[in-house]
């Protein structure tokens, strides 16, 4: 299944569940209690809001400022994409706890402000800020990277 719109996306639902593709050119915003983006693919050419008590992205994609699956796998950041946004609103902001097992997250700026309770074979890739203000990390086998603005862990 596939979700896509030339501007913004709001979901408010209990729970969300996406197992094909979700794009916006602008916003993607998601509140709820729950999302699973397993398998899935959740993108925007913006900004990308996570306000969920629990989201799984276990081998999914979530991710923000223009940036594709390609472009992961190819370890290319699009600095350059030739088109110039007035959009301020960058990055990707998950408010409740994370789990992302075997997932992609990439984006401009990111920040989890839950538990990362897995990151095994997973990548979390900020070319910018990167605040992780939960008080559990569990990044056995995965990847954290950029540049590091917090980190609020106890273990």
């Amino acid at each position: 299944s596939e979700i896509e719109a030339q501007g913004e996306i709001s979901i408010k639902s209990r729970l969300t569940e996406n197992r094909g593709n979700i794009f916006a050119t602008e916003k993607v915003e998601v509140t709820g209690e729950k999302l699973d983006n397993s398998n899935g693919e959740l993108r925007s050419n913006s900004k990308i809001a996570l306000d969920v008590k629990d989201t799984r992205n276990v081998k999914g994609y979530i991710l923000s400022d223009g940036l594709t699956k390609e472009d992961v796998k190819k370890e290319e950041a699009k600095e350059n994409s030739g088109s110039i946004s007035i959009n301020t609103e960058k990055g990707i902001n998950i408010t409740g706890t994370l789990d992302n097992r075997e997932g992609v997250i990439r984006g401009r700026e990111i920040t989890v402000g839950g538990n990362l309770t897995g990151n095994s074979k997973g990548k979390i890739d900020s070319i910018g800020a990167l605040t992780l203000t939960g008080k559990i990390i569990d990044n056995k086998n995965g990847i954290i990277k950029g540049n590091i603005k917090k980190i609020n862990a106890d273990k």
